[in-house]
């Protein structure tokens, strides 16, 4: 009898209650394949997308996908509130209130540690560590055979991945209580003018430890008419079309493989220019004005 009995093959990096803000009125999106560079004409459904088969399957002496059925699961559902609450509800200054804003905050850092974009990140982690062994008297000790061994499991490390944002979460409360990064700024547009990508954060630096996450000013498109922005300075943000056809650019500049959205034409247009861009050599130089086309409110 298997105690882990495998359930699922489909493990999501992106979850479909998240993309499924980024379709049309029929439920469905287009989908650009950055690494074969095809753009499709056939609409997809979000389960059709940002996913690998047996991504976090584990082998306990049998296989199983607990990770991806139980502890995935139950984080999503958990930010899917904060998320839904900010695409659905009226825009308003209560809707970015401490719960909705705690609810993206676990997001991102679930997010960052879950997507392929980030495996480099997690193997120089997982390589970095130190394992300690405890005996049977209580005490620590090294065992470097052991360590070698298990950093060189794929269950081993497919566990320690899946509850490596709770390793920084003592970060965040303490960047909570001190109030970093604590500006927020829900901004919609009428039509569909957000894509969504496999890394959907857009950071104003590349973030060098999982500490950085909640120091680091970003965007988060919420859906593809809403866009979520948090600062550690209060400013105001003049958030136009122009804006929004840069953050595209970066979001396709930065996605691993896969890029959607609901509008066909409107998702060529954002490739044609992203890859002129690119052409140009001149998309450090977007990232820079995304950001810096904020000012400071003096009180």
């Amino acid at each position: 009898m298997k105690m882990f009995p495998k359930i699922s093959t489909r493990h999501h990096y992106i979850p479909a209650f998240y993309s499924k803000g980024f379709t049309n009125s029929s439920g469905f999106f287009y989908i650009y394949d950055k690494q074969t560079d095809h753009l499709s004409r056939k609409e997809r459904s979000p389960k059709s997308v940002f996913f690998e088969n047996d991504r976090n399957t584990m082998n306990l002496g049998t296989e199983t996908s607990i990770l991806e059925d139980k502890f995935y699961k139950e984080l999503d559902d958990k930010c899917k509130v904060g998320i839904e609450n900010l695409r659905e509800k009226p825009n308003s200054i209560d809707l970015l209130n401490t719960d909705n804003k705690t609810d993206v905050d676990v997001f991102v850092l679930n997010l960052f540690w879950r997507m392929p974009k980030t495996d480099y990140a997690f193997d120089r982690f997982i390589r970095e560590a130190e394992i300690n062994f405890t005996t049977k008297d209580g005490s620590q000790v090294l065992d470097q055979e052991q360590e070698e061994r298990l950093k060189n499991d794929e269950s081993y490390k497919k566990f320690q991945r899946a509850f490596l944002p709770f390793k920084f979460l003592r970060s965040y409360l303490d960047a909570t209580e001190k109030k970093s990064r604590s500006y927020c700024q829900l901004y919609e547009k009428p039509d569909n003018w957000f894509l969504l990508g496999d890394y959907p954060m857009v950071f104003s630096k590349t973030p060098n430890t999982g500490d950085d996450l909640f120091e680091i000013d970003f965007y988060l498109p919420i859906s593809s008419n809403r866009l979520y922005y948090t600062s550690c300075k209060k400013r105001k943000l003049e958030f136009e079309f122009d804006m929004v056809v840069r953050l595209n650019a970066l979001i396709i500049d930065q996605s691993h493989r896969y890029v959607c959205g609901p509008d066909l034409a409107y998702l060529q247009r954002s490739i044609e220019y992203y890859k002129a861009l690119r052409a140009q050599n001149i998309l450090p130089e977007v990232h820079r004005k995304v950001f810096l086309r904020t000012e400071t409110i003096i009180n």
